[in-house]
């Protein structure tokens, strides 16, 4: 098919703007460097850039993650970190459940006006969140000092539940004293969250000594990946008490007749604790880009 000179032409002008807009546009994301000042907190949200040229993390610098993503991952040409730097993306801790309010001593079961109501059992603890993963990709990396913690968050504790109520006092022209209620179980404790891994590949890395001092430091790189603790049981509540017996008459100050207390009321069970999170094992993390598939 004969193609039109003019139209080939044209064709050949756009493809060439495509490619150089392609650059231009490439270009402009590699070259950015990102500096995070002594001190400082940044926080890695969404709109952090995937690829670029340069970060440099001053001294006592952090890299935190917003808890709405799930990973930090990023690709750069050089990372440059100064002395105890630190990447954090340890999870939450969960909440801790509310205690159950005492229960209104005077209130009874509605079947049975005599009988002490049941306490409610506790709410469950909620669990501790996942720490988050860590993917660094450089080329180039020199540092004096980085610590990296992925830790789980904690389970929070199980809450107490309410004591059974009171039963009603023994009346001589009704009744014998109510049954105290039972105790509510105690809530669950909650499940701590497991740590997060890390990878950071290099092809080139240097560990330099302290500006100050001139010294390298005793750990240059360390990682805490532990999974959160497991949230504690709540307590059981107790039975509440029966009601109290009465004397309907007397002789000489002595009772002749009487009717009877109630029994008391179980006691509930102890909530479960939790489940510890699992821990990463800390060795691989830190290596050479030619060792990594």
């Amino acid at each position: 098919k004969n193609i039109n000179p003019k139209t080939k032409i044209m064709n050949t002008r756009i493809n060439l703007l495509t490619i150089l807009f392609g650059f231009i546009t490439i270009f402009s994301v590699n070259s950015q460097t990102i500096t995070v000042e002594n001190d400082e907190t940044k926080i890695i949200d969404n709109t952090f850039p995937k690829v670029f040229n340069t970060l440099i993390l001053k001294d006592n610098s952090t890299l935190k993650i917003n808890n709405i993503l799930n990973k930090i991952e990023f690709t750069v040409d050089s990372l440059l970190i100064g002395e105890n730097v630190k990447i954090v993306t340890n999870g939450l801790s969960g909440s801790t459940a509310q205690n159950m309010t005492p229960i209104t001593p005077s209130r009874r079961t509605n079947r049975n006006p005599t009988t002490g109501r049941h306490g409610k059992n506790g709410k469950n603890g909620e669990n501790g969140k996942d720490g988050k993963n860590i993917r660094i990709s450089a080329n180039v990396i020199q540092l004096v000092s980085l610590g990296v913690n992925t830790s789980g968050g904690n389970g929070g504790n199980g809450g107490n539940a309410q004591n059974g109520g009171k039963g009603a006092n023994a009346e001589c022209s009704a009744s014998n004293g109510g049954a105290g209620g039972n105790g509510g179980n105690g809530g669950n404790g909650g499940n701590g969250g497991k740590a997060g891994k890390v990878l950071i590949t290099y092809n080139t890395f240097r560990i330099i000594p302290n500006p100050n001092t001139f010294s390298i430091a005793n750990n240059p790189l360390s990682w805490v990946a532990k999974g959160g603790e497991a949230g504690n049981a709540g307590k059981p509540g107790n039975g509440g008490k029966g009601g109290n017996s009465g004397c309907c008459a007397k002789l000489f100050g002595n009772c002749v007749q009487s009717v009877s207390g109630g029994n008391g009321g179980n006691s509930g069970n102890w909530g479960q604790k939790g489940v510890h999170g699992r821990d990463q094992v800390t060795t691989g993390w830190f290596v050479f880009n030619g060792n990594v598939n």
